[in-house]
């Protein structure tokens, strides 16, 4: 058993996105509405229709955006350029280290 903490709590009204971001640490979460706990979501309730349509949703915006920047910069790297120097300099790590892997 363990303490009651804010780590184990989610409140009803937050998205199904604010249980997903961390659901690889946090199995579960007891759903507060008002002064009450309401429910109990867990990583089992993410095969459930409405959050599959949700996540779903979000892949699809992400592909259309991606698809928008290809073809706004046809293929070239221009796009890095509007980027801060901070994230250019990590991203370009982050694709060093997969190419050597």
């Amino acid at each position: 058993m363990r303490p009651l903490a804010e780590e184990y709590l989610i409140g009803a009204d937050a998205g199904i996105i604010a249980f997903v971001r961390n659901a690889d640490h946090q199995k579960c979460r007891l759903v507060i509405s008002g002064p009450e706990i309401g429910g109990l979501v867990t990583l089992s309730g993410l095969q459930r229709l409405p959050v599959r349509a949700a996540l779903f949703a979000m892949v699809t915006q992400l592909e259309m955006t991606m698809a928008s920047i290809r073809s706004e910069y046809d293929g070239s790297d221009g796009w890095i350029e509007r980027i801060s120097k901070d994230r250019q300099l990590e991203l370009r790590e982050k694709a060093n280290r997969s190419k050597v892997r």
